[in-house]
């Protein structure tokens, strides 16, 4: 079911529609059906510290527990708890009531072992991940200059996932619109032969109008999705999108802020012992904690594995991936030699044989954890 407000001037102010009452109800009895694995509530899932919960949470994590909905992870902080109060909890799943799940985690060493599961790619020290069904976590909120205390931090998420709901596809359902073309259509089908022309062609007329009405809607809808959708790299990287307009092209999305954060992980945990201060730690630390990295350097570590694990084939497997990140394609037979494109600076020229990876031609053993890494 879907809800919208529609404009009856120009320029009209259109409010966010409010969640009906017969929705409402629904929800409270308990009529809605799953959403894949969880479901339709408007309070919050508490997640069981056991194997059936752990499960249930990679599931969560990797987009692939929900068929419809997004969801609002909130992951437990040093303290063993989650970052908001309960009372925050039980509002932001309220508000969220069949437009988004809300998921608990119980603990820290729920998280740790999360983490190796889904290979760190959870969201974990009180954070709050917003996860979209078939992509995973697409974006991480954490306390800080922005967002001070609990309440704040509930609403950005929130916001944000009505958001992430608004631009996702329906699938299925009708809105009223769509109820009345159909309506319209079926009434016209079966009084076609009892109707007089006039008849006829005033239902008619009134199908085009809703079908005007329609393409209407739609074009708003996808107005308002350029206005509203959410790009985790530009909303969660260091780097400002002018900046990285002036420094050149990337090799792929969030590339440069990722590796401003890799550097300033390397000085972290290397710092002390080459006499850095511990103002400028501190303030590396803070850096590290109100960003998150793009995620894509590990996506494409996975391309790199399918491309190289036949070594026949990956002599013309890795062109082709090199040259949808910086590289020309090769001009030469099979063995001559990559170069990058113009504005790729630092990526080097080197020969297409299997001594020369992705991940070297890339550069990326500076982005990907030591232990996971590719030998």
């Amino acid at each position: 079911m879907q809800t919208q407000c529609i404009a009856t001037a120009p320029l009209a102010h259109l409010p966010t529609p409010r969640k009906p009452y017969f929705i409402k109800t629904i929800l409270s009895e308990g009529w809605a059906r799953a959403d894949g694995l969880l479901d339709i509530r408007q309070e919050p899932l508490h997640l069981k510290n056991s194997p059936d919960g752990l499960e249930l949470a990679r599931a969560i994590t990797e987009g692939a527990a929900t068929d419809r909905l997004p969801v609002v992870y909130v992951s437990a902080n040093d303290g063993n708890e989650p970052e908001l109060t309960e009372t925050d909890l039980k509002k932001m799943a309220w508000d969220l009531g069949g437009v988004a799940h809300v998921v608990v985690e119980p603990d820290r060493a729920f998280s740790f072992q999360l983490a190796g599961m889904v290979e760190r790619g959870n969201v974990y020290g009180g954070a709050l991940g917003l996860i979209i069904p078939g992509k995973g976590v697409t974006r991480r909120l954490l306390k800080g200059w922005t967002l001070p205390d609990s309440a704040s931090l509930a609403r950005e998420a929130a916001r944000l996932a009505i958001a992430m709901r608004t631009t996702m596809p329906s699938r299925d359902g009708w809105n009223w619109t769509r109820l009345q073309e159909a309506y319209t259509r079926a009434l016209r089908q079966r009084e076609r032969s009892r109707i007089d022309p006039e008849e006829y062609e005033r239902l008619w007329q009134e199908e085009l109008e809703a079908k005007d009405a329609r393409i209407r809607e739609l074009e708003q809808a996808l107005a308002n999705a350029s206005d509203t959708a959410i790009s985790p790299a530009s909303s969660e990287g260091i780097l400002d999108d002018d900046f990285i307009s002036a420094l050149g092209p990337e090799i792929f999305e969030g590339e440069f802020s990722d590796r401003v954060r890799a550097a300033l992980e390397h000085v972290v945990k290397t710092g002390k012992n080459q006499g850095w201060d511990k103002r400028s730690l501190w303030l590396f630390q803070q850096i590290l904690k109100m960003s998150e990295p793009s995620g894509r350097a590990k996506a494409l570590l996975s391309e790199i594995r399918r491309a190289t694990r036949d070594s026949k084939r990956s002599a013309r497997e890795l062109p082709r991936l090199l040259e949808k990140y910086g590289y020309q394609p090769p001009t030469e037979n099979k063995h001559g030699r990559l170069h990058p494109k113009p504005g790729y600076q630092g990526l080097g020229s080197g020969p297409i044989n299997p001594a020369l990876t992705a991940v070297q031609a890339l550069h990326l053993r500076g982005l990907l954890p030591l232990e996971r890494g590719p030998t």
